[in-house]
């Protein structure tokens, strides 16, 4: 199928001209070769894992009932597997800041709309696991025989530490899902980072590495003090985490697979659609790539410019309405009151609405600072945030403007 698809792309583009819809195709084909074979080794390597797991699974689950069975040991494995979760864990995540802080960051855009969904269930799946961990570790922390106290209060304090890192993180996507359904927009998701490559990134470093350091050095402690054999707990609990790996691994590259088809759906689309190549260049980023962020922020300052347009020209329009009004015959009561009451709901609906964009501006602007940002995108601001003082400026006169007219409207009908 995929290859039909790219056959008839490049018969198409012989036929083309040599213009920017041709480059487009070209350009589509290669990306459509490059990913298809990258599906094909990462199904090999998919299929290796898969071996893995399988034999992993059928020479450990057998040995399951009798370690149930063993309360010591089983107790033991549940120790093991709290710390060495902590272990892997924080190591990963102190590679992945090594790694972004050596880079110098990576590069930030908005996130494509073929990838918004993979990105909202990949931060639920994070949720998910961290609450197991958590409630996990706790629970180990207070049920089970340890050796000594140093280790039984370093599981329960990791337990906590896990447990306040995701209530916080939840509570902090909770709030911008409930203000995004209140505004009727989606929560911006963004390519960046939480850490930058910056001082705040090596204390960060620092941290997510001592608890390493400690995790390992209490695990350590654990497995010497241990009464019976401590080789069947820590394979117990080593099996159980490589396998919880694989399945995650593999789970990402079932999500990856399913957004795959973009480039495939938009090199159809241009020569079903005959789209020119402004109008696949748009495609492109709104669906494949993801638009910069500097994009993105002279897209929020224009909505908001169309709507200050709006409101001026709502203004305007209501202001010679309001006069019509004044004009009519003072007997004719019912008229007046109702033109007036007309104005008076277009006033009002209009304030409504520009107050709307705003608050959606500034909604998406407390999203997006959350992200660090880089010093290109620092530089963009600057210029911004300018030009938004100066939006703002302009918005609160004819808000002020439509307020007053507003005011004046109500008036007349009162009379």
């Amino acid at each position: 199928m995929e290859n039909n698809l790219n056959q008839t792309a490049l018969s198409a583009a012989t036929v083309l001209p040599a213009d920017d819809r041709k480059l487009w195709l070209d350009y589509l084909k290669s990306l459509n070769e490059r990913r298809l074979q990258a599906s094909r080794n990462s199904g090999l390597t998919s299929y290796v894992l898969l071996a893995v797991l399988g034999g992993m699974l059928y020479q450990f689950i057998p040995r399951v009932p009798s370690i149930i069975g063993n309360v010591p040991h089983f107790s033991a494995t549940q120790v093991v597997l709290a710390l060495e979760a902590n272990v892997l864990l924080n190591a990963w995540i102190t590679i992945a800041l090594l790694v972004y802080y050596c880079a110098g960051g990576i590069e930030h855009r908005v996130a494509p709309e073929t990838k918004r969904r993979m990105a909202i269930v990949l931060r639920l799946l994070i949720i998910l696991v961290m609450g197991g961990l958590a409630i996990f570790q706790t629970w180990v922390g207070i049920t089970a025989n340890f050796p000594s106290h140093f280790v039984k209060w370093t599981v329960l304090i990791l337990g906590f530490w896990t447990a306040a890192n995701l209530i916080l993180g939840a509570r902090k996507q909770y709030k911008a899902a409930q203000r995004a359904r209140a505004q009727k927009i989606p929560v911006p998701v963004f390519t960046a980072s939480m850490f930058a490559p910056n001082w705040e990134s090596v204390i960060g470093l620092g941290f997510t590495l001592s608890i390493t350091i400690v995790s390992i050095i209490t695990l350590l402690i654990y497995l010497k003090r241990l009464q019976n054999d401590w080789t069947l707990p820590l394979g117990a609990a080593s099996v159980f985490l490589t396998c919880l790996v694989i399945c995650g691994v593999l789970f990402n590259r079932a999500l990856n697979t399913a957004t795959s088809g973009a480039y495939e759906t938009l090199e159809r689309d241009i020569l079903l659609d005959q789209l020119d190549a402004k109008e696949i260049r748009a495609r492109f980023i709104r669906h494949t790539l993801g638009s910069e962020t500097s994009a993105w922020l002279d897209e929020l300052l224009s909505g908001l410019k169309a709507e200050d347009e709006r409101l001026a020209k709502l203004y305007e329009s209501a202001r010679k309405r309001l006069e019509e009004v004044n004009s009519i015959d003072l007997q004719y009561r019912a008229e007046r009151k109702s033109r007036t009451k007309n104005i008076v709901d277009d006033l009002a609906s209009g304030i409504q609405r520009h107050k709307a964009q705003l608050e959606n501006l500034q909604f998406q602007m407390e999203v997006f600072f959350q992200s660090h940002k880089t010093q290109r995108e620092r530089e963009v601001l600057e210029r911004w945030t300018g030009d938004l003082k100066i939006r703002t400026q302009d918005a609160k006169k004819i808000v002020q403007s439509t307020r007053e007219l507003l005011a004046q409207a109500s008036q007349l009908i009162e009379k």
